[in-house]
C-alpha cells in the first residue's frame, strides 16, 4: 500500500516535506495537469527495492550516526557521493538512494549537474534519467523530458527505516509531441524554435 495519499496531491511529489516552497507552483503544476489529462506526459508511482546497492545503502538508515563510517565499508565512491551531494542529512540520503538505484542498474552517475539551464540533483550520464530529492519545483518537468532526459524521477522526503520507498516517475505520453509542447506550452519558444538540444546544459 502506498504512503502517499490517493489521488496523488501534487503536494506529495513537489513539496514532501510541508516547508513553504521559495517560488510559486501553481504555473508549473497547471501546466503538468494539463499535460497528464491530455496524455502528453505520464506519471508512475514507482516502489524501489530488491536490488543490491539500493538495499543496503537503505539498510544503513536505520543507524544514521554512523551511516557515513558504514556507508565507507559498503562502497567508497558512495561515500564521496554523499559529500558531493547537496542539502542536509536526509536530502543526502535520497541522493545516494537514487545513485545506488541508477548504479544497480547500470548506469553512470553525476551529482549535481547543469541541465537545461537548472542544477538536478542526480543524472545518468547517457542522459536517460534525471532525479530530483526532496522538495522540487514542477516546473522544469516538461522542460527536462523536451531537452534533457527520457525519464524524470522525483524522490519525495518519506519515511526510510520501514514501509516501501516509493519514486513518481514522468514519462513522455502517448500524445507526446514536440511541437505540441513547444506550441502550446512554450509559445515564445515555438516563435523561435531552435534544434532540441541532447545535453541540455
Amino acid at each position: 500500500m502506498s504512503k502517499f495519499t490517493t489521488p496523488i496531491a501534487y503536494s506529495d511529489i513537489f513539496n514532501s516535506s510541508g516547508h513553504p516552497l521559495r517560488q510559486d507552483t501553481r504555473t508549473g503544476i497547471a501546466q503538468l495537469a494539463k499535460c497528464l489529462e491530455e496524455g502528453v506526459i505520464s506519471i508512475f508511482l514507482n516502489e524501489l527495492g530488491g536490488t543490491p546497492l539500493f538495499d543496503k545503502v537503505r539498510s544503513l538508515t536505520s543507524d544514521p550516526l554512523n551511516f557515513k563510517d558504514n556507508l565507507q565499508e559498503i562502497m567508497p565512491l558512495l561515500r564521496g557521493y554523499f559529500y558531493e551531494a547537496g542539502g542536509q542529512f536526509h536530502h543526502k540520503v535520497l541522493v545516494l538512494l537514487a545513485t545506488a538505484l541508477l548504479i544497480d542498474h547500470g548506469y553512470q552517475v553525476e551529482l549535481e549537474r547543469w541541465r537545461n539551464g537548472k542544477k538536478v540533483d542526480v543524472v545518468s550520464t547517457d542522459n536517460h534519467w534525471i532525479i530530483e530529492c526532496g522538495d522540487t519545483s514542477p516546473e522544469p518537468v516538461i522542460d527536462h523530458l523536451y531537452h534533457s532526459c527520457d525519464k524524470f524521477g522525483v524522490l519525495p522526503y518519506q519515511e526510510l527505516e520501514s514501509g516501501s520507498i516509493e519514486m513518481f516517475v514522468f514519462e513522455r505520453g502517448q500524445n507526446w509531441s514536440e511541437q505540441r509542447v513547444l506550441k502550446e506550452l512554450y509559445p515564445a519558444i515555438y516563435k523561435g524554435t531552435s534544434p532540441k538540444s541532447a545535453t541540455g546544459a
